[in-house]
């Protein structure tokens, strides 16, 4: 089963810059982003538009639009306007799905370390992010190696059975890092949105996970 194309929708590129009164730190700037695209928070969009538009920086739109896209993709997917193998029956229960799982997710930067030598002798900083997802291994029936090649080959029972889980799982952490490189001017611009938002998706579809990833990253 292929990774669904709302996915597609979402990974994005973020940059953040200088703001009137200083630059954001690494984690600032993660922090923003992450409010923005996974909690639709319009005040966070603003945050980052007026960062990246004093830094005059080509995509600040992007900033402001970051906060509309999964309110966006939800509607998108609940009208069938998403070209996938979702059964039509399970795409609005799904769209709701995700956009609860990013809700709840908290994503939020835990450090920043700066790399010794970055690329092409650019500053650049690996940051840690941990984020709450729901926790498949309180699943009752378990979620087995069997059930999640079921799942793989019928996507009515995979998504039956995501939409009908998911919203009654306790939630586990998890963490990941991403590589953050500065501008010329020491301004932290860039967060991977696929590395953001895959440790995500894959929480949520377990019939997602390439083999050999493990279910049990990051903190339990």
């Amino acid at each position: 089963m292929r990774i669904p194309c709302l996915l597609l929708l979402l990974f994005i590129s973020f940059a953040s810059h200088a703001t009137p009164t200083g630059k954001l730190s690494p984690e600032q700037a993660f922090d923003l982003f992450a409010r923005a695209l996974l909690e639709s928070d319009a005040e966070a969009g603003e945050t980052l538009h007026r960062a990246m538009h004093a830094a005059q920086h080509g995509d600040a739109p992007l900033a402001v639009k970051a906060a509309r896209l999964v309110p966006e993709m939800v509607e998108a997917l609940a009208k069938g306007e998403i070209d996938d193998d979702i059964p039509p029956e399970f795409a609005a229960p799904l769209g709701e799905v995700i956009r609860s799982t990013y809700l709840r997710s908290h994503c939020r930067a835990t450090s920043a370390v700066p790399v010794t030598e970055g690329a092409q002798g650019l500053q650049q900083v690996t940051l840690s992010f941990r984020c709450q997802v729901p926790d498949w291994d309180a699943a009752a029936p378990p979620l087995t190696d069997e059930v999640i090649s079921r799942m793989r080959a019928d996507a009515s029972f995979a998504y039956g059975l995501i939409t009908t889980t998911v919203p009654t799982l306790p939630r586990r952490s998890i963490t990941d890092t991403v590589t953050l490189t500065a501008d010329a001017n020491g301004n932290y611009f860039f967060v991977d949105g696929q590395a953001l938002l895959t440790p995500l998706i894959q929480s949520t579809m377990p019939m997602l996970l390439l083999a050999g990833h493990s279910r049990s990253q990051g903190q339990p």
